[in-house]
């Protein structure tokens, strides 16, 4: 049983992480696909990020946020380093690096070969098949910034 369910919990990781990377990054079908639809999402540390993102992110939430980010993602591509897996807790621990390009958005070109390291915590349902609860940890300022503020123009773009 043991080995069976350490199996399911590696197989979510993996899609959990083929699904962010997928040929349309941020797709958040793909990325629901692995989680409970009560699924809840930290983000660490709060105190370095912007206010909308200082809550528990509801599966609503997360779904505009990742339609609001993802579109200046020209690409997107998550290396897992390393994964620890607590078969008896039905947790895991996922040491991730992000690489992934920004789209030209008005007068600001492309960015190209951008960088950022997670660490992502997960809590999975009793099959070990889909995500409970994610306590994601990563460098604000290297990313969330970075997105957000090409998010938002691309989104004035639009309008």
């Amino acid at each position: 049983m043991s080995q069976d369910l350490y199996a399911a919990l590696r197989r979510t990781v993996d899609a959990v992480v083929a699904a962010y990377s997928s040929p349309e990054p941020w797709n958040p079908d793909q990325i629901w696909a692995t989680r409970t639809d009560d699924c809840l999402h930290y983000i660490h540390p709060v105190e370095a990020i912007p206010q909308d993102f200082r809550v528990a992110i509801d599966k609503d939430h997360h779904i505009q946020s990742l339609k609001f980010l993802g579109p200046v993602l020209e690409s997107f591509e998550l290396d897992l380093k390393d994964a620890v897996i607590d078969v008896r807790t039905r947790t895991t621990v996922i040491r991730l690096t992000a690489k992934y390009d920004l789209l030209a958005v008005g007068n600001e070109g492309p960015d190209h070969g951008l960088t950022t390291d997670f660490m992502w915590l997960m809590e999975m349902d009793e099959e070990g098949k889909r995500i409970k609860r994610v306590e994601e940890f990563l460098d604000q300022s290297s990313f969330l910034a970075v997105v957000i503020e090409r998010a938002t123009k691309y989104a004035e773009s639009k309008q």
